[in-house]
């Protein structure tokens, strides 16, 4: 199973009778999880981060503040997966690419 921290960045809509109910990446989701001290730098299965995660679904709303609140928190930027991919690696969009330089 994932780390708590990884359930904050995923792409997921839960949904109840035709009416979304949460949508992930959700920013409330990650500020909690970090103020109650979850480990920024936990690794799921195949070593990715939530930064990993996060960085590679960007283009969500709120990816700066997400990606800042990471990093504020201690993400490691050079961290690595299991494919030996850190997160600017694994990100497709251009406003993302930016934001790790």
């Amino acid at each position: 199973m994932s780390h708590p921290s990884h359930l904050s960045e995923q792409e997921y809509i839960w949904a109840n009778e035709g009416f979304v109910i949460f949508r992930y990446p959700c920013l409330k989701t990650a500020r909690f999880l970090l103020q109650c001290a979850v480990d920024v730098n936990s690794i799921n299965a195949i070593k990715n981060t939530p930064l990993h995660i996060f960085a590679s679904n960007a283009g969500v709303w709120d990816y700066e503040v997400v990606l800042d609140l990471l990093y504020n928190h201690g993400a490691h930027l050079d961290q690595a997966n299991s494919q030996g991919q850190t997160a600017l690696d694994v990100t497709k969009n251009p406003a993302t690419i930016e934001w790790f330089r």
